[in-house]
């Protein structure tokens, strides 16, 4: 994993739990395979994460970050650095 330092534990304990019986998972030869089962967990994360949104009548996942990145481009009319999770949650 390249330029994420410390990423790599979390990579590591995700494909673990979600392979007991298989020590090798943890081999180097098999990164990206521990890279892949990460990036499926954070996908289902943010599916579940969007049904939630929905039942509760919010807007989509899509349409926050969306907001969320094109107020980040148009500033903050501050002199400080915007917070783009306060800006997430305030909208």
């Amino acid at each position: 994993m390249t330029n994420r330092h410390g990423t790599e534990y979390i990579t590591d304990m995700i494909a673990v739990a979600d392979a007991p019986d298989d020590p090798s998972i943890l081999a180097t030869a098999r990164q990206d395979e521990r890279v892949q089962l990460l990036e499926e967990y954070a996908h289902g994360g943010l599916q579940v994460l969007e049904e939630m949104m929905s039942a509760a009548g919010a807007i989509s996942l899509e349409t926050l970050f969306i907001n969320a990145i094109q107020e980040a481009l148009a500033g903050n009319g501050n002199e400080g650095p915007l917070d783009l999770a306060d800006e997430i949650l305030n909208l």
